[in-house]
This record gives structure tokens, sequence and C-alpha cells, in this order.
């Protein structure tokens, strides 16, 4: 799995995930604390049993995010709901710690490219999950 997460304006950032030859990419809002949700995600599923969800809003609707343990692996469905109707975009079953690793690497790329200062000044409304990113890359 690949996941690249971009600052690409003021309040705006891109987000592709990709795998097995299937990719979806999203733009989403700071509204949202969208790195967030992805860092703080990675560090529960070493540990989670039960399912982890979360929803980025859009204009007209919204992804919700679904990371659902299985054994050693993670069930990720990536949902676009419009007025109601939800299409999956995404699902796969990849080994947890290729998701956890995926997401950390996103997360570093961020931090490398712009910055905790930067990032805060584009972002708006979210800090930088600097201390739950040095969670995940620590292992």
């Amino acid at each position: 799995m690949e996941l690249d997460f971009r600052i690409v304006g003021h309040g705006w950032a891109r987000c592709r995930i990709s795998h097995g030859g299937r990719s979806v990419e999203m733009a989403v809002s700071h509204q949202q604390d969208a790195l967030g949700d992805l860092i703080r995600t990675a560090n529960q599923l070493r540990r989670a049993t039960d399912a982890i969800t979360f929803s980025w809003k859009v204009r007209g609707g919204e992804y919700r995010w679904s990371f659902k343990p299985v054994v050693s692996e993670t069930q990720l469905l990536i949902e676009r709901i419009l007025l109601d109707d939800g299409d999956a975009v995404f699902d796969a079953r990849l080994p947890t710690e290729e998701v956890v690793r995926a997401i950390a690497i996103a997360g570093t790329n961020v931090l490398s490219d712009i910055g905790v200062e930067r990032y805060k000044e584009r972002w708006v409304k979210h800090d930088f999950p600097l201390a739950e990113l040095a969670r995940i890359t620590v292992r």
C-alpha cells in the first residue's frame, strides 16, 4: 500500500492511496484533522480489536474510512458517501504493519516537506501531529 498526503495550498491537501493497481485520490480541507486522523489510527491499529472509523467531509458528502483488524491484517475500506448513498472507492485487506508503515511514511514526508510551523500556517486549524507520529516511527 502507498499513501501520499500533500498540503497543496492554504487549508487544502490531496490524499492518494493505492494498492494492487487500484488507487483513489481525494481533496480534503483543514476543517478536519485529516493527517492527525491517519496517524492516530496507525497508533491504534497495533493494539486494536475493534474497527476504527473516521470521516473526511467534502463538498456534497464525505469519505468514510474504516479499518477493521483481522488477526495480523487490516481490512481497509474507503467509501465516498453522497446524500446517504455510498460507493466503495478503495477496499483492500493488508498486513497491519504495511498500513502503519504507509501512514508513517506519509506523515514523515509532510514533516520533511514543510515542517511543523509551515504546516500550522497552511493547515490553519490543526497542529502537526508530531508526538503521535513519533510513537509510530519509534517502534
